[in-house]
C-alpha cells in the first residue's frame, strides 16, 4: 500500500507510518504511528486545519465490505470514509462516501482496533480517503494501521450501471407482470434503504 495524500504529519511521525500491519499494541504517544499536526496550525492546506485526512491506496482492488483502523492516541476522530467516484463528471463530487460517523472522545481503555462496516460498491476499490474532525478537541490523533477488506466478486444486489434499471418480459408473454425494488446509497446499512417500490405492467403480445 502507499500514501496518496495527507493533510499534515508530525516531523517524526510520518503519514507512511499508517501503512502495513498493526505494530502498536498499547494506547499512548508513539513514534511508530502517523500523527497529525494541525493543532499547531501547521497543516498544508488551511481548509483542513483541525479537519485532517489521509488517503491510502492498497495493493489490490476489492468490492469493499469493511475497513479496520488502529487508533493509538487522541480522540477517535474518524468521521468519514470516501473512495474516488469513477462515475463523477464535471461539477460532481469526485469522492463517494462509504461511511459517516461521529467523533468519539479520548478513551485510553477503548480497543485500539476498530472495525467499520462500509458501503458496498458496484465497482472494485483500492483507495480510501479517511477524514478526521479534531475541531472539538483541538488536539492531534495517531493512527498505526489501516486495512481495507472486501471480496473479489461483485455484490449480487447491485443493478448494472448506477441509476439504471431495465425491464424486458419473456418473449410472447401476454398479461400482467410486476417487480419491486428498493433504493439505497449504502445497501449494507438497513437504515439507508428505502421502502419497496412496486411497478405493475400490462403486457400485450405483438
Amino acid at each position: 500500500s502507499e500514501v496518496v495524500d495527507f493533510s499534515s504529519e508530525y516531523p517524526t511521525q510520518r503519514a507512511t507510518e499508517a501503512l502495513g500491519p498493526q505494530n502498536v499494541f498499547t494506547y499512548g504517544n508513539t513514534h511508530s504511528s502517523w500523527s497529525t499536526w494541525t493543532f499547531n496550525f501547521t497543516c498544508r492546506d488551511p481548509q483542513y486545519c483541525y479537519t485532517d485526512f489521509l488517503t491510502v491506496r492498497f495493493a489490490a482492488k476489492v468490492y469493499p465490505t469493511e475497513m479496520v483502523i488502529v487508533e493509538v492516541d487522541g480522540p477517535r476522530a474518524l468521521t468519514r470514509v470516501r473512495t474516488p467516484n469513477p462515475y463523477a463528471t464535471a461539477g460532481d463530487n469526485p469522492w463517494l462516501t462509504l461511511w459517516m460517523g461521529a467523533t468519539l472522545p479520548m478513551d485510553p481503555t477503548a480497543p485500539l482496533v476498530r472495525s467499520i462496516p462500509i458501503c458496498s460498491t458496484p465497482f472494485p476499490v483500492d483507495t480510501l480517503r479517511l477524514e478526521f474532525d479534531c475541531s472539538q478537541t483541538k488536539t492531534f490523533i495517531e493512527v498505526d494501521a489501516v486495512q481495507l477488506l472486501g471480496t473479489l466478486d461483485p455484490p449480487h444486489s447491485e443493478v448494472g450501471p448506477p441509476h439504471v434499471l431495465s425491464y424486458q418480459p419473456y418473449a410472447l408473454h401476454d398479461g400482467t407482470d410486476s417487480f419491486s425494488f428498493t433504493l439505497s446509497d449504502c445497501p449494507n446499512r438497513a437504515l439507508q434503504i428505502s421502502s419497496p417500490v412496486t411497478f405493475r405492467i400490462a403486457i400485450t403480445s405483438v
